[in-house]
């Protein structure tokens, strides 16, 4: 088979509880999709593979696999969806066999907020476990398969009948057994209750057939409490899952908003979705256990309890070791951060003792620097570290507030500036295996230079950390005036004017750039100065109208943005009314839109947008003449 009506087909993924799975091309945005096609015969197959798809074209949510399409060719039926690149819960479980207790709630976290909305969607998925459940390669969680989903307080035309069950034994609810009828989010809840406790314990509560033996323990709510088969899981986490799997829908947990509030004390250092997503990441690759993190503030009360006990019993040492690290370590893991310094000299004339170096570091604080008095901002010749051709010196941990900061080197006749951004401990530990990983190393020239000095000017985007080789202006300030630079070093008289024990300025714009200048000293034994300078884009506005009611927008599939300009942050993407410009930075973005035209029906449109600097887009979003789409007409804004 060598495509599915639009779509290439680039292999096949499996077999489905309704029909195959295909792995193919989206054949204009060169995406990578999955096709289900209903393998399964009669009409009541027919209806609930098109109600599966048009449940989950109404809800989407970051964390449940969007459908794209749904359509009929030559009498097979067809439903196109999102790709995730990763592995199922279950393959997780069958590779972990019990999860931690930190990595268990996170992401029974992310399933709890999918549930949570597809409840208040009024969408109940009857099928909750854990091969319904993938995890991207990037730490994304999502929902899938919603074939026998229904809609709280609707009748689903006769698809359920009578005395069926719907669902999987080991996770169904008591009371569906008997009645699969029921439309109740309590029953998702139950079913999302026993999969905690799969991630916890690597077993099911109920093993086995579906047999009267087996109905009959699920109705008495017969099985082994999760600490008897795992000890390590924390009290409190065995409470959520035993009130989530109670017997008796009434004495249930009554949503699943309240999951997630019951767990949040265990995953108060994961502030943001993309902490979330780092540390699931990180652990499904085998990077982090997660159990090992910093404490979260609750317990800084006890750890300074315990840190009197050492300094009493450690007198002197202990203070000293205390002071140096472990404070920073143990108590202030969210505000402080931490670095080292390494520098390498060429070996020459000079022995180690007679190398020249120096280093002050600045913060930024706002549009200021400032110098910051760091005690421990010093390094030390490290002899065993000596390269056949350098020295080695480097220092002890550094620790600073996490901010942006400016390291200036002096080292022989060179200088370094490098601006940083320093994260804290447990943000540092989310993106690294370890925090000494962040290491500033300079390396001096290999040959030392005689005067006249060079500069040499490294502009660098300050959102993505690349360079900048074009489009920019930098000018030099020489005899009362700005002077272009360019032109100043084509001069034999302006390059022989650039001298060692000097002060200098420089300014630097362009077209989607805030102006960036820079003031320094080369001092008298330096000959070389490298300015990586960085350069703040301005925002780019992205505009849309529309006459239509109900447009939702998503970007790259998020509900939130970075909104652009001098002091960037995260803002949620308001909702689409009449007309709406975001603050972007250029760069890729993919744009969706959904419209809800109501009664269970939508419509969606996605669409890659490419912002460049000081460029901006303007779309009026438009029902297509069919009325079965949605039409973006693009205009150019400046």
């Amino acid at each position: 088979m060598d495509s599915i009506g639009k779509y290439k087909i680039l292999g096949t993924l499996g077999q489905g509880g309704m029909g195959s799975i295909f792995k193919a091309l989206h054949p204009t945005l060169g995406e990578t999709v999955v096709i289900k096609k209903l393998t399964l015969q009669g009409k009541d197959m027919i209806e609930r593979f098109r109600r599966e798809a048009k449940i989950q074209m109404k809800i989407v949510h970051p964390s449940i696999i969007q459908v794209y399409d749904h359509f009929e060719e030559k009498g097979d039926h067809y439903i196109v969806m999102e790709y995730v690149d990763g592995i199922t819960l279950e393959e997780l479980i069958q590779t972990k066999k019990t999860l931690g207790n930190v990595a268990a709630c996170l992401i029974f976290s992310q399933v709890a907020k999918a549930l949570s909305y597809a409840h208040k969607a009024g969408v109940v998925h009857r099928d909750i476990k854990p091969a319904n459940v993938t995890i991207s390669k990037e730490g994304e969680v999502k929902f899938l398969d919603f074939g026998v989903a229904s809609m709280i307080g609707q009748d689903d035309d006769g698809l359920t009948k009578a005395g069926m069950t719907i669902g999987t034994i080991s996770y169904i609810a008591p009371e569906s057994i008997s009645n699969a009828k029921l439309h109740d989010q309590r029953i998702d809840i139950y079913s999302a209750g026993v999969l905690l406790y799969e991630m916890l314990t690597g077993k099911k509560p109920f093993e086995g057939g579906f047999t009267p033996e087996m109905i009959q323990r699920v109705q008495k709510g017969k099985f082994i409490k999760p600490r008897k088969l795992n000890p390590n899981i924390k009290p409190g986490i065995e409470r959520v899952v035993l009130k989530a799997m109670h017997k008796k829908i009434k004495r249930r947990t009554a949503n699943a908003d309240k999951l997630v509030d019951k767990l949040a004390s265990y995953l108060r250092r994961f502030q943001t979705d993309d902490q979330i997503q780092r540390a699931i990441k990180d652990y499904i690759s085998g990077q982090d256990d997660l159990e090992s993190k910093a404490s979260s503030p609750l317990l800084r009360p006890i750890l300074w309890g315990l840190v009197l006990l050492l300094l009493v019993a450690g007198a002197g040492g202990a203070y000293l070791g205390f002071e140096k690290g472990l404070k920073y370590e143990w108590i202030y893991p969210d505000q402080y951060g931490v670095f080292q310094v390494e520098l390498r000299p060429k070996k020459g004339f000079k022995t180690v003792t007679e190398t020249f170096y120096r280093l002050q570091i600045l913060r930024q604080d706002g549009k200021r620097w400032h110098k910051v008095e760091a005690p421990s901002l010093a390094v030390q010749h490290r002899i065993e570290q000596d390269r056949k051709n350098r020295w080695v010196f480097k220092s002890d941990k550094i620790y600073l507030k996490k901010g942006v900061y400016r390291l200036v080197v002096d080292l022989e006749q060179e200088q370094f500036q490098t601006t940083f951004f320093l994260a804290s401990l447990e943000g540092q530990k989310e993106i690294a295996s370890s925090t000494s990983d962040l290491v500033l190393l300079f390396e001096g020239e290999t040959k030392i230079q005689q005067l006249p000095a060079q500069i040499n000017l490294q502009p660098v985007d300050l959102s993505t950390g690349k360079a900048i080789h074009q489009g920019l202006e930098a000018q030099i300030y020489h005899q009362h005036g700005w002077v272009d630079w360019q032109e100043f070093q084509a001069k034999a008289e302006g390059r022989e004017s650039i001298l060692s024990n000097k002060d200098y300025s420089f300014r630097l714009s362009g077209k989607g750039y805030y102006p960036q200048t820079v003031n320094f000293r080369i001092q008298p034994e330096q000959t070389k100065i490298t300015l990586k300078t960085p350069m703040l884009s301005k925002p780019v506005a992205l505009k849309l109208k529309t006459q239509l009611a109900g447009v939702h927008l998503l970007l790259d599939n998020k509900t939130s943005f970075l909104q652009a300009g001098k002091s960037p942050k995260v803002m949620p993407i308001p909702k689409l009314e009449k007309s709406l410009t975001l603050q972007l930075f250029p760069g890729r973005y993919y744009l969706s839109l959904i419209y809800d035209q109501g009664w269970g029906r939508s419509l969606s449109q996605t669409q890659e947008i490419i912002l460049e600097p000081g460029q901006g887009l303007g779309f009026e979003v438009k029902l297509a003449e069919d009325g079965k789409s949605l039409k973006l007409i693009k205009k150019e804004e400046r």
